[in-house]
């Protein structure tokens, strides 16, 4: 599983990246700028790093260049909060992969995490391939000055092609290889001009029509050499069409995956509100015949409407919670966030609940003397009070007749060492 640094100043951010993450089961770590993210990366390896351009002290930029100098081999993805294209095409200019725009999409996220790993095991294979196949060439450019014959019999027999321009622009060799991927012979090809730009150590991307008439792409790599004691450019040519092929196979399947993703979203949309319409009207019996309004009822009737009444209200929950994953999923959950005091907050409940209680001779109560050191939050009061229930609930049904449950708060500084501390929590 791949090793992902997430380097952001803001730790709301983080937080969601990590969750992320591991919905999508990845090992990941945490920066919170350029400096913690040195010490981390020189003691671990990571596949790719998301960093985000604008950070205090060293830039994001200046972060994503020293990674690209310095671990070639780690993928890069940018994030920021503006679509700004002269910062983006800096980034992409010193090696990252590309960029994601604040605030994210979880399935873009992973689609893009996906991309950029599968982009890097490509380069990684075609890097190795490359570097056997520089040093081969360099091996055989030496072995030119002392038999032109051996270097014309391993040439001939290299898969890659090979082609040798003089510093005019004039074709002076090619090999069996280089005339299947140009699609012509070598007397076609020698003494024409190559009519492409040769920079030696550059690489650069061509169409090219085989012998077959089938299209495809190669890679060119140039070296400087000599051709019969003159200066030349040698020219390597790997076929890369297969890797294209794989690359677009990729990407229409994280296309279709999303297509997928949104066909079940709106499934679930349709399916909840089909299901909530009965469900509503049962409901609406069931209050009718609990109230008493259509006619007395006998305690054992009493007994089947309450639990009626009660399933009813765990089916109405279960339907709310497959919504609200479906919209997280979909990255549409949107939050109602406003200053909320968790005094006001804790009675609510406590009001809400206390009938509940009551009713198993419980007693529930606030822990004010808690609250003194605890802030206002910023929150969205729905998802708080939903949250809050859901605990409540818990802790009266799984606390015996006659208890006691009391609800209490505390401020913390560090949210991590919370979660990994139970006497935090």
């Amino acid at each position: 599983m791949a090793n992902i640094l997430i380097v952001d100043d803001e730790e709301p951010i983080r937080r969601l990246l990590s969750i992320i993450l591991s919905k999508g089961r990845y090992e990941y770590a945490l920066a919170a700028n350029a400096a913690e993210a040195r010490k981390l990366i020189k003691n671990r390896n990571f596949e790719l790093i998301l960093c985000d351009v604008t950070m205090p002290g060293e830039s994001g930029i200046d972060f994503i260049r020293h990674v690209a100098a310095e671990y070639p081999d780690t993928a890069i993805m940018m994030m920021t909060a503006v679509d700004d294209p002269a910062v983006a095409e800096t980034a992409l200019e010193i090696g990252a992969y590309g960029y994601m725009i604040k605030p994210f999409n979880p399935n873009e996220v992973l689609i893009n995490i996906s991309n950029s790993l599968r982009r890097r095991e490509l380069e990684l294979a075609s890097r190795v391939y490359r570097r056997g196949l520089e040093q081969k060439v360099e091996e055989r450019t030496a072995e030119l000055r002392e038999s032109q014959k051996s270097l014309r019999s391993i040439v001939n027999k290299t898969s890659s092609g090979i082609i040798i321009v003089n510093r005019e622009g004039v074709i002076k060799f090619v090999n069996p290889t280089a005339e299947f991927l140009f699609g012509k012979k070598a007397d076609e090809l020698i003494g024409t001009i190559f009519g492409l730009p040769l920079v030696a150590n550059e690489k650069m991307e061509l169409n090219i029509i085989m012998e077959d008439g089938k299209t495809g792409v190669a890679d060119m790599r140039v070296v400087k050499t000599n051709w019969r004691g003159e200066p030349a450019c040698l020219a390597t040519l790997f076929d890369v069409t297969n890797i294209k092929k794989a690359e677009e196979t990729l990407i229409k399947a994280n296309k279709e995956l999303v297509k997928l993703a949104q066909m079940k979203t709106e499934f679930i949309s349709i399916a909840s509100h089909e299901l909530r319409t009965p469900l509503t009207s049962i409901k609406n019996a069931i209050d009718i015949l609990s109230s008493k309004k259509a006619g007395e009822l006998n305690a054992k009737q009493e007994q089947f409407t309450a639990m009626a009444a009660r399933n009813i209200d765990r089916l109405a929950l279960l339907l709310n919670d497959i919504i609200n994953i479906a919209k997280l999923d979909a990255g549409r959950v949107e939050l109602d966030l406003a200053e909320l005091d968790p005094a006001s907050i804790f009675q609510e409940v406590v009001d809400t609940f206390k009938p509940q209680a009551e009713a198993k001779s419980q007693t529930l109560e606030i822990d004010y003397n808690s609250l003194d050191n605890v802030p206002t939050v910023y929150a969205d009061y729905a998802r708080i009070e939903q949250i809050m229930n859901n605990l409540i609930s818990n802790a009266l049904k799984f606390t015996q007749e006659g208890g006691r449950v009391v609800l209490s708060a505390r401020a913390i500084s560090d949210f991590d060492s919370a979660i990994r501390n139970p006497q935090l929590r």
